[in-house]
């Protein structure tokens, strides 16, 4: 591995097995060491799958999917990369990335909220971060359709500024010009692959509303929210 100035590469993911190597400016890794849960960091050299470039404080990632704008602010560039390494690890491990918010409330029951980009999914969460007890997901979550199972990315919960009703927010996040993301040990992110399945279901509607959906529609919903790549 170099350290200076130039690129370091490296890889995260499963202790044992699939991994994604990234080549970027050491400010990558250390960030996302500090943002997400249970993944293995390793020092890599093989073939790239995501290429960070940074041009005059500006960041963009190169893929095999996707060559990204520049971003002026560097949260900005922390989302897109985000994304990058869920649909890389959905691409390599063959499984599917959901369009949800899944947490444990206080009552030891599991929730999963489908909803679209927007929907006010993470809005959500801080209102109700007096009953959740873990989150599983804000926004993403893996599904295998061989296992008929859920499982968390280990991402912390990411919310449009400003924000408001969040009572831990001055000390436990990272804030953007226009996205924050919190920290906070209060909302219990799990780790990357923690098992989740619910107990119960809902919808977010585009305007915000609440509807609690049948357990027998879980399928019907996982197709539905399902992210293309």
């Amino acid at each position: 591995m170099e350290v200076g100035n130039s690129n370091i590469t490296f890889s995260l993911g499963e202790k044992d097995g699939i991994k994604i190597t990234i080549e970027s400016p050491l400010i990558i890794q250390e960030t996302l060491q500090k943002i997400i849960k249970g993944w293995v960091f390793e020092e890599s050299k093989p073939k790239i799958d995501i290429f960070i470039k940074k041009t005059d404080k500006r960041y963009s990632l190169q893929s095999k999917r996707i060559n990204s704008k520049p971003r002026d602010d560097f949260l900005d560039f922390i989302n897109d990369l985000l994304n990058e390494i869920a649909i890389t690890f959905g691409q390599k491990s063959n499984l599917k990335l959901i369009h949800c918010v899944a947490y444990e409330n206080i009552h030891k029951k599991n929730i999963l909220v489908f909803g679209r980009h927007g929907s006010g999914k993470s809005s959500y969460m801080i209102k109700n971060q007096d009953k959740i007890l873990n989150v599983f997901s804000d926004d993403i979550l893996l599904f295998s359709k061989k296992k008929l199972s859920f499982y968390s990315l280990g991402f912390p919960i990411r919310v449009r500024r400003p924000v408001k009703n969040f009572k831990f927010i001055k000390t436990n996040t990272l804030l953007g010009e226009r996205l924050c993301y919190i920290l906070s040990k209060d909302l219990f992110i799990k780790e990357f692959k923690t098992l989740f399945f619910p107990d119960y279901i809902f919808e977010m509607s585009n305007d915000h509303q609440l509807k609690e959906q049948n357990i027998l529609n879980l399928d019907k919903k996982i197709h539905e929210y399902m992210i293309s790549f």
